[in-house]
């Protein structure tokens, strides 16, 4: 949490709180492909590309620069970080994560393609425990 809070906290074009410690509990459970309840080094730096990546499409689809993604920005975010949602599970994600604007702030955003990357991988590799892409 530390360390990714004083990295994102440089970032000031982007809306953030900073994350949680359960949203970090909640990124270590869907990295943690191990099991041990932390972060190997692999888990880690998989996790920190991904977060890198989004980042860049996050700033890409902040169109106005407000900070945030809007609802209407979200779509394509999302197709473009590997996650071509329907409209109903789009409407559902801004719902769980956006504000009462429909905006959506970096921290939520990141979590919530974190929790996609895992649903993700384990339905498509369920007996894969490395990530299987970067």
């Amino acid at each position: 949490m530390n360390i990714l809070n004083r990295i994102v906290g440089k970032q000031r074009d982007l809306k953030t709180d900073g994350f949680s410690i359960e949203s970090c509990r909640s990124m270590v459970a869907a990295m943690d492909c191990d099991s041990t309840g932390k972060l190997g080094y692999e888990e880690f730096k998989f996790l920190w590309n991904n977060i890198k990546k989004w980042q860049n499409i996050y700033k890409t689809y902040d169109r106005d620069h407000s900070g945030t993604i809007s609802a209407r920005e979200l779509p394509p975010a999302f197709v473009e970080a590997g996650f071509p949602l329907n409209d109903h599970l789009i409407q559902m994600i801004d719902r769980r994560y956006s504000d009462e604007r429909g905006d959506m702030d970096f921290d939520n955003y990141i979590g919530c393609l974190v929790r996609l990357d895992a649903m993700c991988r384990k339905s498509l590799h369920p007996k894969t425990t490395p990530p299987l892409y970067t």
